[in-house]
Protein backbone atom coordinates (compact mmCIF):
# COMPACT_ATOMS: atom_id res chain seq x y z
CA UNK A 1 0.00 0.00 0.00
CA UNK A 2 1.41 3.31 -0.49
CA UNK A 3 0.31 6.37 0.11
CA UNK A 4 0.81 9.81 -0.95
CA UNK A 5 0.47 12.98 1.25
CA UNK A 6 -0.94 16.27 0.00
CA UNK A 7 -1.58 19.57 2.40
CA UNK A 8 -4.55 20.96 1.59
CA UNK A 9 -6.45 23.60 3.86
CA UNK A 10 -4.24 23.35 6.50
CA UNK A 11 -5.11 19.60 6.46
CA UNK A 12 -2.61 16.77 5.82
CA UNK A 13 -4.24 14.24 3.07
CA UNK A 14 -3.54 10.75 2.23
CA UNK A 15 -4.53 9.24 -0.14
CA UNK A 16 -4.05 5.66 -1.44
CA UNK A 17 -4.06 5.00 -5.28
CA UNK A 18 -5.38 8.13 -6.02
CA UNK A 19 -8.26 8.13 -3.25
CA UNK A 20 -8.74 10.07 -0.52
CA UNK A 21 -8.06 7.33 2.63
CA UNK A 22 -6.92 9.58 5.75
CA UNK A 23 -7.27 13.06 7.09
CA UNK A 24 -5.00 14.76 9.93
CA UNK A 25 -4.95 18.08 11.12
CA UNK A 26 -5.45 20.45 14.78
CA UNK A 27 -7.65 22.91 15.21
CA UNK A 28 -7.85 26.36 16.42
CA UNK A 29 -7.44 24.67 20.37
CA UNK A 30 -4.50 22.48 19.54
CA UNK A 31 -6.64 19.65 19.53
CA UNK A 32 -5.91 17.03 16.43
CA UNK A 33 -7.90 15.22 14.49
CA UNK A 34 -7.72 11.90 12.78
CA UNK A 35 -10.47 10.76 10.08
CA UNK A 36 -10.21 7.11 8.01
CA UNK A 37 -12.47 7.17 4.72
CA UNK A 38 -13.68 4.16 2.89
CA UNK A 39 -12.93 3.83 -1.20
CA UNK A 40 -16.52 6.35 -1.51
CA UNK A 41 -15.44 9.08 0.77
CA UNK A 42 -17.38 8.14 3.57
CA UNK A 43 -15.91 8.60 6.98
CA UNK A 44 -15.24 5.09 8.78
CA UNK A 45 -13.42 5.90 11.89
CA UNK A 46 -12.87 9.48 13.60
CA UNK A 47 -10.61 9.80 16.39
CA UNK A 48 -9.34 12.93 18.53
CA UNK A 49 -6.24 13.39 20.81
CA UNK A 50 -8.69 13.90 23.80
CA UNK A 51 -10.10 10.31 23.71
CA UNK A 52 -12.97 10.33 21.52
CA UNK A 53 -13.70 7.82 18.56
CA UNK A 54 -16.54 6.98 16.19
CA UNK A 55 -16.87 4.49 13.47
CA UNK A 56 -19.68 3.85 10.87
CA UNK A 57 -20.72 1.76 8.40
CA UNK A 58 -22.54 2.62 5.11
CA UNK A 59 -24.78 0.14 2.51
CA UNK A 60 -23.96 0.27 -1.01
CA UNK A 61 -26.09 3.35 -1.83
CA UNK A 62 -23.50 5.71 0.89
CA UNK A 63 -26.31 5.55 3.64
CA UNK A 64 -24.65 5.52 7.06
CA UNK A 65 -26.15 2.25 8.30
CA UNK A 66 -24.50 2.13 12.19
CA UNK A 67 -22.63 4.42 13.66
CA UNK A 68 -21.12 3.79 17.44
CA UNK A 69 -19.00 5.99 19.50
CA UNK A 70 -16.58 5.82 22.51
CA UNK A 71 -19.49 7.28 24.74
CA UNK A 72 -21.49 4.11 24.16
CA UNK A 73 -23.93 5.44 21.82
CA UNK A 74 -24.92 3.56 19.04
CA UNK A 75 -27.28 4.06 16.21
CA UNK A 76 -29.10 2.05 13.71
CA UNK A 77 -30.75 2.65 9.79
CA UNK A 78 -32.59 1.59 7.86
CA UNK A 79 -33.06 3.47 4.17
CA UNK A 80 -36.06 2.69 1.21
CA UNK A 81 -34.95 1.78 -2.68
CA UNK A 82 -34.53 5.87 -2.46
CA UNK A 83 -32.17 6.51 0.02
CA UNK A 84 -35.05 8.04 2.23
CA UNK A 85 -34.19 6.67 6.17
CA UNK A 86 -37.67 5.26 7.20
CA UNK A 87 -36.61 3.67 10.33
CA UNK A 88 -33.31 4.56 12.94
CA UNK A 89 -32.97 3.41 16.04
CA UNK A 90 -30.03 4.14 18.87
CA UNK A 91 -28.88 2.48 22.11
CA UNK A 92 -30.86 4.48 24.22
CA UNK A 93 -34.04 3.02 22.81
CA UNK A 94 -35.33 5.45 20.81
CA UNK A 95 -37.04 4.70 17.30
CA UNK A 96 -38.60 6.71 14.76
CA UNK A 97 -40.20 5.53 11.50
CA UNK A 98 -40.82 7.59 8.28
CA UNK A 99 -43.17 7.17 5.57
CA UNK A 100 -42.21 9.09 2.18
CA UNK A 101 -44.72 9.54 -0.95
CA UNK A 102 -43.56 8.43 -4.41
CA UNK A 103 -42.09 11.63 -4.53
CA UNK A 104 -39.66 11.28 -1.71
CA UNK A 105 -41.45 13.81 0.42
CA UNK A 106 -42.01 12.58 3.94
CA UNK A 107 -45.66 12.40 4.60
CA UNK A 108 -45.82 10.26 7.92
CA UNK A 109 -43.56 10.38 11.21
CA UNK A 110 -43.55 8.53 14.24
CA UNK A 111 -41.26 8.02 16.95
CA UNK A 112 -41.00 6.21 19.70
CA UNK A 113 -41.59 9.24 22.87
CA UNK A 114 -44.83 9.31 21.16
CA UNK A 115 -44.84 12.16 18.86
CA UNK A 116 -46.29 11.24 15.64
CA UNK A 117 -47.10 13.85 12.49
CA UNK A 118 -48.42 13.88 8.64
CA UNK A 119 -48.02 15.92 5.93
CA UNK A 120 -49.89 16.55 2.52
CA UNK A 121 -47.86 17.51 -0.88
CA UNK A 122 -49.88 18.85 -3.75
CA UNK A 123 -48.61 18.07 -7.45
CA UNK A 124 -45.85 20.22 -7.24
CA UNK A 125 -44.26 18.70 -4.17
CA UNK A 126 -45.38 21.85 -2.14
CA UNK A 127 -46.51 21.61 1.61
CA UNK A 128 -50.10 21.94 2.01
CA UNK A 129 -50.84 20.47 4.87
CA UNK A 130 -49.36 19.11 8.49
CA UNK A 131 -50.90 18.11 11.36
CA UNK A 132 -49.35 16.27 14.51
CA UNK A 133 -51.04 14.13 17.50
CA UNK A 134 -50.47 17.53 20.01
CA UNK A 135 -53.42 19.00 18.42
CA UNK A 136 -51.53 21.63 16.11
CA UNK A 137 -52.44 21.57 12.25
CA UNK A 138 -51.44 24.19 9.62
CA UNK A 139 -52.24 24.44 6.33
CA UNK A 140 -50.45 26.42 3.37
CA UNK A 141 -52.21 29.83 2.14
CA UNK A 142 -52.61 28.13 -0.94
CA UNK A 143 -54.73 25.18 0.54
CA UNK A 144 -58.49 25.21 -1.29
CA UNK A 145 -58.87 23.41 1.97
CA UNK A 146 -57.54 26.01 4.36
CA UNK A 147 -60.58 27.13 6.71
CA UNK A 148 -59.62 30.42 5.64
CA UNK A 149 -60.33 30.18 2.01
CA UNK A 150 -63.21 28.46 2.43
CA UNK A 151 -66.55 30.46 1.62
CA UNK A 152 -68.54 30.73 4.79
CA UNK A 153 -71.80 32.10 5.03
CA UNK A 154 -72.66 33.99 7.97
CA UNK A 155 -75.69 35.37 9.53
CA UNK A 156 -75.23 39.36 9.56
CA UNK A 157 -78.01 40.45 10.45
CA UNK A 158 -77.15 40.05 14.77
CA UNK A 159 -74.56 42.45 13.55
CA UNK A 160 -76.88 45.09 12.18
CA UNK A 161 -77.00 48.05 13.96
CA UNK A 162 -80.08 49.67 14.96
CA UNK A 163 -80.47 53.14 14.00
CA UNK A 164 -81.40 55.54 17.52
CA UNK A 165 -84.23 57.49 16.97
Amino acid sequence: MKLTKRTIENKDVYFENGVKKYTYYKDSDGDEIWKEFDSNNNEIHYKTSGGFESWSEYDSNNNQIHYKNSGGSETWREFDKNNNEIHSKDSNGFESWKEFDSNDNLIHYKSSNGYETWKEFDSNNNLIHRKDNYGSESWSDDNPNNPKNVGVEVDIEPFKFKKEK
